[in-house]
Order: structure tokens, then C-alpha cells, then sequence
């Protein structure tokens, strides 16, 4: 998923909160334009981003999944993420 932000609600004061299960992810926060510098997170199973406040706007993304290891049973990437739209 490229860069984008999330503003289809009316009222930006609810944080962003997103949980990562499965194959590893190389998340993008970029700022609050487009062409702002781009910082890389690395996202594993397991993990949980939230950002709110002056960040809420950033554009951010996915770049990347992992591919699955031979040791590895997970061979999927999940994302749920979670903000008030109403």
C-alpha cells in the first residue's frame, strides 16, 4: 500500500492504532506532504503502531513483506487497523 493518509472522518483527534500479525512488514511515516522525507519501521508479528496528535496526518504505508523463512509456518501478512470515523 503506497503512501496515504487517512482522512475520511470529520474530527482527527482519534489516534490510528494498527496490529501487525504474520510476515514482517517495512512500514513508511512520511510527513505531511507527499514529498516529505520517508522514515522506514520495520513491523513484525505481533506489533502495535498507534499514532495521534500532529502525526494523526502523516502520510504513511507499507513498501514491503517478508518473504516466509523454511522455519517459518506463517506465510501470510494481517493487518487490522483500527480509527473512529464518526
Amino acid at each position: 500500500m503506497g503512501l496515504h493518509q487517512d482522512k475520511n472522518e470529520q474530527d482527527y483527534s482519534q489516534p490510528i492504532v494498527s496490529f501487525s500479525l504474520g510476515l514482517a512488514a517495512t512500514f513508511l511515516m512520511g510527513g505531511l506532504q507527499r514529498s516529505d522525507p520517508v522514515h522506514k519501521l520495520n513491523l513484525r508479528h505481533g506489533d502495535v503502531l498507534v499514532f495521534g496528535g500532529p502525526d494523526r496526518l502523516r502520510y504513511h504505508g507499507i513498501s514491503s513483506v517478508a518473504r516466509p523463512s523454511d522455519n517459518q509456518s506463517i506465510s501470510a501478512r494481517l493487518n487490522f487497523t483500527f480509527r473512529r470515523v464518526s
